[in-house]
């Protein structure tokens, strides 16, 4: 333990100790009559001053816990030490601590709760999901509505954790139902749905992903990823026309979420309508929407319909309206025109898709988290839906 933590950690157990030494003192007047009770008291508290002054910081808990009987006037003592450990990270000690706590037979109804609440805090904390899952799920089910609250809540974040999506589901239902925020319960409820039907449509899984679909729309009717899981599972089943009709209502509403989308929505345009007028839909998209994610296809189509010197034209001529993608347009708009006829499409669209990707950026609304990649839930602060791309 480093110095200034011990120093803290022992003023702040001799505060405790003394405070409750000198108000005991007093109020039993049989010590007056048993000295030796109260030297014994005085001895411990003396031996865990020695432990702690030799840095032997749980042989110190041992003797303070000792000396500190368990009641009505220490418990909160008890409770602020364990809280104070858990937080330091010193979660064995809190472990420890909490579990004396509750090793006593003295203690009411409300004591022996908020004892095993702050138990199924330290497992949490200490990564011990199985024990903290075991709690919270006693702790579930009184009929404290804190305490209740506190325990569901509690495991929907180990369900998270876990990837347990159902039993994520439950709790998450069951805060929904108490009329606590119900609508952010909802929501979590069917990004956890969403969740199984990915799992689902990676197994092929398509009925199971369909009933998850529809009851994630249920719950949140705005969800663009349902929108874009919908048009997945629609691509995989072969329906081709009603994946785009799905997936073009993405960029049209949710224009976040173009990363995700525009892939997927030329793929099922291609799919389900002629070649050759993929070139304007993708002109009245990037009217509509635009969005530099667009340019390689449209360039691509543009060849496809006229020329590769034509698509190089204006793909080069597009770059200058995007601002990540100056550097790029600067460099090429050096070169006289006459070269573009030299230049191989796939060449100039292999440095632009490789700038765009370079460039694509997310970032989370809440707690502003930032990445290159996409997370439907952010890894900072574990909130749903908040990472969004920044181009």
């Amino acid at each position: 333990m480093e110095t200034n933590s011990l120093l803290v950690f022992l003023l702040f157990l001799s505060a405790l100790a003394i405070g409750y030494l000198l108000a005991k003192r007093p109020i039993d007047i049989r010590n007056r009559m048993n000295p030796k009770a109260s030297r014994v008291s005085l001895d411990r508290y003396r031996e865990s001053l020695n432990y702690l002054i030799t840095e032997q910081p749980d042989a110190a808990i041992d003797a303070l816990t000792a000396t500190l009987d368990v009641n009505e006037d220490t418990l909160e003592t008890h409770m602020a030490l364990g809280s104070m450990l858990r937080k330091r990270g010193e979660v064995d000690r809190a472990i420890r601590i909490h579990q004396n706590v509750l090793s006593r037979p003295s203690l009411t109804k409300d004591q022996d709760l908020q004892a095993r609440l702050a138990l199924a805090e330290d497992y949490l904390k200490a990564g011990l999901f199985d024990r903290a899952e075991a709690l919270y799920n006693e702790l579930s089910h009184v009929d404290e509505a804190g305490i209740a609250t506190k325990a569901l809540t509690r495991l929907v974040e180990v369900y998270q954790s876990e990837g347990e999506w159902l039993q994520a589901v439950v709790a998450a239902d069951a805060l929904s139902q108490s009329g606590v925020d119900s609508d952010h319960w909802r929501r979590l409820q069917a990004q956890f749905y969403c969740e199984i039907a990915e799992q689902s449509l990676s197994r092929s899984y398509y009925s199971d992903a369909q009933e998850a679909l529809e009851k994630a729309q249920v719950l949140d009717v705005d969800l663009a990823r349902t929108l874009i899981l919908r048009g997945q599972l629609a691509l995989a089943q072969g329906h081709r026309q009603q994946a785009f009709e799905l997936l073009k209502q993405v960029p049209l509403n949710f224009t976040a979420h173009n990363s995700q989308v525009l892939p997927l929505l030329i793929e099922a345009y291609t799919r389900a309508h002629k070649a050759e007028t993929l070139e304007a839909f993708l002109a009245d998209l990037y009217q509509q929407q635009p969005s530099a994610l667009l340019l390689p296809d449209m360039a691509r189509a543009i060849a496809q319909k006229t020329s590769e010197s034509e698509a190089i034209i204006f793909l080069i001529k597009e770059l200058e309206q995007w601002s990540h993608l100056e550097s790029l347009s600067d460099v090429l708009g050096i070169l006289p025109s006459s070269t573009y006829q030299q230049l191989s499409l796939e060449s100039l669209l292999g440095i632009v898709e490789q700038r765009l990707q370079q460039t694509q950026s997310y970032e989370c609304q809440n707690c502003g988290y930032s990445g290159h990649e996409h997370h439907w839930h952010c890894p900072s602060c574990k909130n749903w839906g908040t990472v969004i791309s920044t181009h």
